[in-house]
C-alpha cells in the first residue's frame, strides 16, 4: 500500500509458484504466516537501461530458490494481456488468469483505498488502472523492467498492470484475489513509494477479509517525509515481493 498523497503503484508480471501486497486467499490459518514467509527484496533505482533490466530480473531469484527447497517445482505467471497491448483501461477487480497447459484457477487484481490506521482491505477504488505496455518500454516513474519481459519493441513487450490515479486522502493498495489457494505467490513492482512516516504495507487477508499478517516494506537508504523524485524513498526503483 502506498501513502495517501503518492498516487501511483504498479504491479508488473504476477508469478504464482503465498503472500504480497495485499492478498486474499482461502484456507490459510494465521498461524501459518511469519516474517520468513516473506521475501522482499532490495531495490533496483535509476530509470530503465540494459544494465538495470539484468539486475531485476535477478530479484526474482532468491524467492523461486526457496519455493523450489519447499518441493515446488511448477511456476505459472498471470497472463494481463497479449504482447503489446497498450494501455487498455482495467475493470476493478480485473480477472487474470494463469499461463501454460492445464493451468486452474485465477487471480482477481483490484485497486482499494484503505484509510490510513490499522491495515484494512479498504474500498474498491473509482479510479481506473490499465493494462499496457507504455511508450518507453518502462514501469512507472522510468523504474526498470526484467530482462527477460523486455524487447527493444512494444509489440514484444509484456504488458504491466498501472493505477496512475488514486485519491489524496486514503492510502493506495492493490488486491491479489486468488480463486483457489496458492503455496507461493510473488511479483515487481515498480514505483512503490516507501517513507518513514508512512511505509509501504504488505499485508495477507482470509477469504473472509480477516487480516492474517502485515510487514512494512522500508525504503533503502534514507527517506523521510514525502517521496520526491529520484530514487529516494523508493521513487522510481523497483523491487520483487
Amino acid at each position: 500500500m502506498r501513502p495517501p498523497g503518492m498516487r501511483r503503484l504498479i504491479g508488473i508480471l504476477l508469478i504464482v509458484a503465498g503472500a504480497v501486497c495485499m492478498m486474499l486467499s482461502p484456507g490459510i490459518a494465521s498461524a501459518a504466516i511469519s516474517s520468513g514467509d516473506v521475501y522482499v527484496s532490495s531495490e533496483v533505482t535509476g530509470c530503465n537501461s540494459l544494465a538495470r533490466r539484468t539486475a531485476v530480473a535477478l530479484l526474482d531469484d532468491p524467492w523461486r530458490a526457496a519455493s523450489t527447497a519447499n518441493s515446488l517445482s511448477v511456476f505459472r505467471s498471470l497472463t494481463l494481456g497479449a504482447l503489446g497491448t497498450t494501455n487498455v483501461l482495467a475493470t476493478n477487480p480485473s480477472t487474470f488468469s494463469f499461463s501454460g497447459s492445464g493451468s486452474t484457477g485465477s487471480v482477481a487484481v483490484s485497486l482499494r483505498n484503505v484509510p490510513t490506521g490499522p491495515v484494512t482491505i479498504g474500498a474498491a477504488a473509482t479510479q481506473t488502472a490499465t493494462v499496457g505496455v507504455s511508450t518507453n518500454r518502462e514501469l512507472q516513474g522510468c523504474a526498470a523492467y526484467p530482462s527477460d519481459l523486455y524487447d527493444a519493441t512494444n509489440a514484444l513487450t509484456s504488458p504491466f498492470w498501472n493505477e496512475s490515479g488514486g485519491t489524496s486522502t486514503t492510502l493506495n493498495a492493490v488486491l491479489f484475489d486468488f480463486s483457489t489457494p496458492v503455496r507461493a505467490f510473488g511479483a515487481w513492482f515498480g514505483d512503490l513509494e516507501s517513507s518513514t512516516s508512512t511505509p509501504a504495507q504488505m499485508a495477507l487477508f482470509n477469504a473472509a477479509g480477516n487480516l492474517l499478517y502485515t510487514q512494512a516494506v522500508a525504503a533503502t537508504g534514507t527517506c523521510t517525509g514525502t517521496p520526491p523524485p529520484g530514487s529516494a524513498c523508493s521513487s522510481g526503483s523497483t523491487r520483487w515481493i
